[in-house]
């Protein structure tokens, strides 16, 4: 019994540490570091200090984000062992519901990630960090940033629910 259970233990604990690196890290940048940050720093240190943490962050998550897409395919796999109980039973649509929010998460990351900080980081390095511009990119990373750590937040949510269906 026990070798029947050690590969699917062990693949279910790498997507939880995934899964903590992933949702841990968001939730030690907003509830942690970006208090300090913004208590510490000008506007234009700010932007480059959260610029160079991201970038790092992104490195981190990107490891988590391809972890929890192997592990969870094998978890999906080896609970439902059948595309149609995706859709027909109560966990595979929980199962498919997190998948969405997943790719949701994705989506944002990458614009926040590729698209929105590397435009502001451009403005902070030429000094120009209290233009319009630079105004409503920094509202824009900090509403993306709000909207990924809630949504990963109710993946999490889903993810424990399934762990009682």
């Amino acid at each position: 019994m026990l070798d029947f259970l050690l590969i699917p233990g062990a693949v279910r604990w790498i997507h939880i540490v995934a899964a903590m690196l992933w949702v841990g890290g968001a939730l030690f940048i907003f509830v942690v570091l970006s208090p300090v940050i913004r208590g510490e720093f000008d506007r234009k240190e700010r932007t480059l200090l959260f610029a160079k943490v991201g970038r790092r962050f992104n490195s981190v998550s990107l490891v988590a984000l391809l972890l929890l897409a192997t592990t969870g395919a094998y978890n999906g796999w080896f609970r439902l062992r059948s595309l149609e109980l995706l859709f027909t039973t109560y966990y595979g649509q929980l199962l498919l519901l997190k998948l969405a929010l997943v790719a949701v998460v994705i989506a944002l990351t990458y614009l926040h990630s590729y698209r929105l900080t590397p435009k502001l980081e451009s403005l902070a390095l030429s000094g120009i960090v209290e233009s319009p511009e630079a105004k409503a990119l920094r509202g824009k990373t900090i509403t993306l940033s709000v909207v990924q750590l809630i949504l990963n937040l109710l993946v999490v949510f889903i993810a424990v629910l399934l762990g009682f269906v």
